[in-house]
């Protein structure tokens, strides 16, 4: 029985090459927080047309908001809102199409 590593390594592999992590590999605890001009992005999902649909909230001004987000970082045709019911509403709707 042998006891593995975070890598996924076992005493037998020791002197062996790391294998290669793919370009997008993220630590667990590392993520990356996505915000755009003071709102979190909290959720999101690609809708039928593979567009990216995203749901953030700014803690200063208590608003949510739903986007359209194109290339991971520009965020277009924003819906705003107060109510979080609402904004998860308009996510789940916009994520649908």
């Amino acid at each position: 029985m042998s006891i593995s590593t975070i890598e996924g390594y076992t005493p037998k592999d020791a002197g062996k090459p790391a294998p290669k992590k793919p370009e997008n590999f993220i630590p667990a605890g590392k993520e990356r927080i996505r915000s755009n001009v003071g709102f979190i992005i909290i959720a999101s999902e690609r809708n039928r047309a593979g567009e990216e649909i995203v749901l953030g909230y700014n803690p200063e001004s208590k608003l949510y908001v739903t986007w359209l987000c194109l290339g991971g970082y520009d965020y277009n045709h924003g819906h705003y809102g107060s109510d979080f019911f609402k904004a998860v509403e308009d996510f789940k709707r916009r994520s649908q199409r």
